[in-house]
Formats: C-alpha cells, sequence, structure tokens
C-alpha cells in the first residue's frame, strides 16, 4: 500500500508510492550523452571575455591586478539582467562554460559558498528586505535559461507563506519541547542510520523521510545556527566538499539529472533563534510534476527515502560522525 508522510518542518504530506516505486538503479539512462565540455562561447554573457555583456559586477573573486568587468575572475556576481525583483543577482560559479558544482574543485566551490555569504549578508542589510532565497537551476526544466553554472540570489520585502509555516513549526515546537525541532530530526537521522548519505563534523546530509521527490537530500549544520550568514571558515569548506560529492553522485549515477538547491536561512536578527537552523535542499527533477501535485500540494515519490540514500551513501574519510545539536 502507497504510504502517507509528513514533513514536520512545513506540515507538508508525501506520498511514498510503494507499489508503483522504481529502483535507484532505474533511473540510470543506458545512452545518456553528458554534456559537452567547452571552455568559452562567444555568445555567451557569462563567459571570461564578455563581461560587458553583463550588468556591471557587484562582488567577484579575482586575480591580483585585475580590474572589475574584465577577465581574471574565478567567481563573479552581477545584477540579473531581467530581474524579479529590486534585489535580484547571478552568481557566476566560473568561467569555464561547462564545469558545474560537481566538479570543481574543493577551492573552487569554496569561493562560490564564500561569495553566497557574501551577498546573503549584504542583502540582509537592507532594512526593507524579510526573505533572501540563493537558489540553483540546473537543467532547462528546472528554469535555468543559461547553460553556464551559476546560481542566483532574490531578496524579498515579504515572507512567504511556506517560509512562515517552517517558521511556526519550529518556534512551536521549541516552546513545547524546549529543543530544536532541525537539530532532534538530524539527531534522529543519525541515530537511525537508514537515510544517513554523509555525516561530518561539520554537517549531515540525508533525505529527509517525507521525501517530495527521488533523492532529494538535506544538509544540515551539525552546529545550532540560524542564519547562513553566520557560517565558519572550517564550515565552508567542509561544505565545499560534500555539496559536490553529493551533486557528482547524481551526475555519474543518475547521469546528469536536473535539479535545483536551495539555501533556506533566517535573519541574524530572527526572534526565537534557538528554534531555526538553516539548511541547504537539493530537489532532483527526475520524474514531472503533474496535475496532482499542483492541484492538492502532495507530491508522489516512487523511490523510497531509505533507497535512495543507500545508492547515494558516501564515505567521508577521517569524519567521525557527531550528533547535531550543539550551540553556537
Amino acid at each position: 500500500m502507497p504510504e502517507l508522510r509528513k514533513n514536520p518542518l512545513t506540515d507538508e504530506w508525501v506520498i511514498i508510492a510503494t507499489e508503483r516505486a522504481k529502483r535507484p538503479e532505474d533511473f540510470q539512462k543506458k545512452t545518456a550523452k553528458l554534456p559537452e565540455e567547452q571552455e568559452r562561447v562567444d555568445t555567451c554573457p557569462f563567459c571570461v571575455g564578455n563581461e560587458k555583456m553583463t550588468p556591471p559586477e557587484t562582488f567577484a573573486f579575482r586575480e591580483k591586478e585585475t580590474s572589475a568587468n574584465s577577465p581574471g575572475w574565478r567567481v563573479r556576481i552581477v545584477p540579473n539582467k531581467f530581474p524579479a525583483q529590486e534585489i535580484h543577482e547571478v552568481i557566476i560559479e566560473t568561467p569555464s562554460h561547462s564545469k558545474s558544482i560537481a566538479n570543481l574543485l574543493p577551492q573552487e566551490a569554496e569561493e562560490v559558498i564564500l561569495a553566497y555569504q557574501q551577498r546573503y549578508l549584504a542583502a540582509e542589510a537592507n532594512s526593507k528586505i524579510k526573505q533572501i532565497t540563493i537558489f540553483r537551476n540546473h537543467g532547462l526544466t528546472t528554469g535555468a535559461s543559461k547553460l553556464h553554472p551559476h546560481s542566483q540570489l532574490i531578496a524579498v520585502p515579504v515572507l512567504s507563506q511556506k517560509f512562515r509555516n517552517q517558521e511556526k513549526n519550529a518556534t512551536d515546537y521549541w516552546q513545547k519541547q524546549g529543543k530544536c525541532l532541525y537539530c532532534v530530526l538530524a539527531k534522529e537521522e543519525i541515530e537511525k542510520k537508514e537515510r544517513i548519505i554523509l555525516s561530518t563534523p561539520y554537517f549531515t546530509a540525508f533525505t529527509p523521510y517525507a521525501s517530495q521527490s527521488p533523492f532529494e537530500v538535506w544538509i544540515f549544520p551539525t552546529r545550532h545556527q540560524h542564519s547562513f550568514g553566520n557560517i565558519s571558515a572550517e564550515e565552508t569548506k567542509d561544505l565545499a566538499k560534500i555539496l559536490p560529492q553529493i551533486l557528482f553522485k547524481f551526475y555519474s549515477k543518475l547521469d546528469n539529472p536536473d535539479y535545483n538547491y536551495i539555501i533556506h536561512s533566517y535573519f541574524e536578527n530572527t526572534a526565537d533563534k534557538q528554534a531555526k537552523h538553516w539548511f541547504l535542499q537539493i530537489l532532483p527533477r527526475l520524474t514531472p510534476i503533474g496535475g496532482y501535485e499542483l492541484g492538492s500540494g502532495i507530491f508522489i515519490n516512487i523511490v523510497k527515502p531509505e533507497a535512495a540514500a543507500e545508492f547515494l551513501r558516501l564515505q567521508a574519510t577521517g569524519c567521525k560522525p557527531q550528533v547535531a545539536g550543539k550551540e553556537e
């Protein structure tokens, strides 16, 4: 029989369709063609040498003695040319047209995460802003309009209803139990082990109990930490290893599927900090979203999260798993 599971963070329901379920191996396409390797495309505004095709950069990691809006950058951030909001930025992750987070070196991925943090803090400083979302669309079915590796940041002066629900659930749990809901979830996952992909001194990566899509992954900081803006240098280095590892597993074992990832975070000055926890969510797009999902808000997942975790499981060399919940 199909199984109903509830996401404790948002109160959203998911159907784990066990009778229609596929094995993780069923998603491996026998004739998959991975993207052609290209260092530069003349018509791509995000490629090195085409800096004048974008609005002026707001931030960049550059080689010494190179000027803004010219070659020599490693990570470059520019305003979106067609913004959805007043603060809408594009984080161009690499000069290479065909690279991805999945195959960046750890030091390259580290600069991407540091750039995320810098622009998150800059947007948070605007008193009008209520919610900041950093996200990555990989593949045409996810909304990506450019193939060149990039992420985006959108800051808005309102709170979405989904974010409000998540915030309320976290606060209610703290007031009733005296514990952080996110820390409790991570601790339970580590103890059960069946949905753990990777656990290090700084992060726990797992397939959530109520995964809304096949191979959905959550990455939680081990340290109780409400804001992504507070990520430490050590945590940045660790995340720069973990995130590419998981995405490379998608790339190599699931034939480079389309996916979105999103950083969910609370502001530094949020109330009830002890109840709140930032995390990164990865949502592969391996099955279509149909009318039932759109109409009901209930997603159907045809891969059990436990099987997905077994398929994705990674070993962190020299990393001893720890229980989440250590205070900031």
